[in-house]
């Protein structure tokens, strides 16, 4: 063997034990994150497992007893008020002003009542007014009322003043009839010397006007 053919033999053996020794050191890393024994480990059991036997579905369905009342001795009473609170107390209901009950007004709204052309009574419509006050003032006998007779000025003024007093008078009565006292009872007659304010016409003078004792004043005074 020359020495070419020798040097050829050396380079190749050594590169074949280069290849083996490299060859026997590389070994696979297994996978630690998933294993077949990972995936059929069956899932954890809880240590502990409720088991209903019918005795505990006895004891579920029985209701709750309802906690006894306590007794009337076991109750604590409830402590007093101290003096000066009391005296406060009644001093405020002491004070507090009693407002007794007002008398409802019942009495009819319409207080004009208007006579035909030399008449001195009403229809039948105005006779039952008049008795309603009549009513009410019997119910108040410390309520007052005045009854004024008026006419138109047509014709002679005595005689007008004579027709307006028949009118009041006439009233009054009916007043009386229904139990109301002649001293609640004060009869004007007034003639024509009176004419009412809003009249259009003559027949807005042949009135009897009624004023309870409160509101005279006002109306009549001036006059």
């Amino acid at each position: 063997m020359n020495p070419l053919q020798l040097t050829s033999a050396i380079v190749l053996l050594s590169s074949t034990l280069l290849v083996t020794t490299a060859c026997s050191s590389h070994k696979p890393t297994p996978d630690t994150a998933y294993t077949p024994r990972q995936e059929a480990a069956p899932h954890p059991v809880p240590e502990t497992v409720a088991v209903i036997t019918p005795e505990t579905t006895q004891d579920i369905n029985t209701p709750t007893p309802r906690p006894e009342p306590l007794a009337q001795a076991e109750l604590e009473p409830l402590p007093d008020l101290p003096p000066e609170l009391m005296a406060d107390d009644q001093e405020t209901m002491d004070t507090v002003d009693v407002v007794a009950p007002t008398v409802e007004d019942t009495r009819p709204a319409k207080t004009l009542f208007l006579f035909g052309f030399d008449q001195k009574q009403l229809d039948d419509q105005g006779e039952t007014l008049l008795r309603e006050h009549g009513r009410f003032l019997a119910s108040h006998p410390e309520m007052k009322i005045h009854i004024n007779g008026h006419a138109d000025p047509q014709g002679d003024a005595n005689y007008n003043r004579h027709l307006a007093q028949q009118r009041a008078e006439y009233v009054a009565d009916l007043l009386q009839q229904e139990g109301v006292s002649q001293a609640q009872l004060e009869v004007t007659s007034w003639g024509a010397e009176a004419p009412s304010a809003s009249a259009t016409h003559h027949r807005d003078n042949r009135r009897v006007e009624l004023v309870y004792d409160e509101e005279y004043l006002v109306n009549y005074q001036s006059e």
